[in-house]
């Protein structure tokens, strides 16, 4: 684990200062401030950024103010979107999405209407990101039901047949891959040149960005964080969870899902899947590759009545995330699993639908074996599935 942490001293010194951090490394995640401890509050004052009243910042309403943001630009100033480039960036993507409807429509229906999720629909992506697209079937808005023949779907449903209709309309690039666990069509828009992503009625991936969506909504330096956090991992070679000839390390989702517990474990963020004032009433129906169904439960608040009460500018929680994740986070622990659906670290017993065998997913790694550095993040929809990371494979 030095190397991990080394790595993150190497950060917080860019955001926090070198006369701000330990002068020694633990090496298993344990104890670093005086009186904390490895569960010692993700974002919580622990003295590193206190401030005398006469050198105390004056804060703008706005989280994402540059006046905000203080040294953290040392490090991260190329990750900040720009405004123009962003509105180009908006308005071909509306194109795309707009005469991709309009095909699919034409040719299989108009009870089918794509829709966008990932990242960018929170604030968190990169403009340069592929669009990641559902075909929404009205007919089937609670997905594939026990009672609903696999067999005997529409013909929107064969990618295959997707991908035709598009290489006829002249997309460019196109290829898809039916045997994937969801089966998705890819292609690029020979007038953007946007690369798309696309799938038929598998809506988890939308659910779950609404779901992040929302917490950004609750707690808006979310977003931002999101975007420093997995530019950060991108630029060190920490955000290549498939690439190949790459050793395998964190997934954007990973990274959404660490930090959101984190936040939650601290008090900035809420359980928005305990809220009994659901603004999302229903369940989903989905399948696996082998067939099996399993019903989701998709409920959740809105969290408006929530009140977080710490100050906060996104300086100080971009560097909390640092000295969390580098410093404070007991790797070796066989007790805790991250889990947002359970408000965040949570210990093994307390959390629901865990995973079992091949339902984790991530490097191979003796799962039992308590000298494996490991790290547990739950899904916050799928039962019994969730990601495993092994911490020394990742970081040697």
């Amino acid at each position: 684990m030095r190397k991990s942490a080394q790595l993150l001293q190497i950060a917080s010194q860019a955001t926090a200062g070198p006369s701000r951090l330990p002068t020694s490394i633990p090496r298993s995640g344990g104890q670093i401030h005086p009186g904390g401890s490895a569960l010692s509050r993700f974002g919580e004052n622990t003295g590193h950024n206190r401030r005398t009243p006469s050198t105390r910042r004056t804060l703008s309403q706005h989280p994402d103010d540059p006046r905000n943001i203080g040294t953290t630009r040392r490090i991260l100033v190329l990750f900040q979107p720009h405004s123009r480039h962003f509105r180009r960036i908006k308005d071909a993507r509306t194109a795309t999405i707009g005469r991709l409807d309009a095909l699919i429509q034409g040719h299989f229906g108009d009870q089918y209407k794509l829709c966008v999720f990932g990242s960018t629909c929170y604030g968190a992506g990169r403009p340069e990101s592929d669009l990641d697209l559902c075909i929404f079937d009205r007919d089937r808005v609670h997905g594939f039901e026990p009672t609903i023949s696999m067999s005997n779907l529409p013909p929107i449903y064969d990618v295959s047949a997707i991908a035709h209709v598009l290489t006829q309309a002249g997309y460019k690039a196109v290829s898809c891959i039916p045997a994937a666990t969801i089966p998705i069509v890819k292609l690029t828009d020979p007038e953007t040149g946007l690369s798309c992503d696309m799938n038929v009625n598998r809506r988890l991936g939308v659910y779950n960005t609404r779901l992040f969506r929302r917490y950004c909504l609750v707690f808006s330096p979310l977003a931002p964080l999101l975007r420093k956090v997995k530019g950060w991992t991108r630029h060190i070679g920490l955000n290549h969870p498939s690439t190949p000839g790459v050793p395998p390390s964190f997934s954007s989702y990973a990274l959404t899902l660490m930090t959101i517990a984190g936040l939650q474990r601290s008090g900035y963020l809420p359980n928005l899947q305990a809220d009994t004032r659901k603004s999302v009433n229903t369940h989903f129906w989905e399948v696996s590759k082998t067939g099996e169904r399993y019903k989701v439960d998709i409920r959740y608040g809105k969290g408006d009545q929530w009140r977080h009460i710490r100050l906060y500018s996104l300086d100080d929680v971009f560097r909390a995330w640092f000295r969390y994740w580098g410093f404070e986070h007991n790797y070796q622990s066989t007790s805790t699993v991250l889990s947002i659906r359970d408000g965040g670290l949570v210990r093994w017993g307390s959390a629901t639908n865990l995973p079992t065998g091949n339902a984790l997913h991530g490097p191979r790694i003796d799962y039992d074996d308590p000298k494996e550095y490991r790290l547990v993040v739950l899904d916050p929809f799928i039962p019994k599935a969730g990601l495993i990371f092994s911490i020394r494979y990742i970081l040697g």
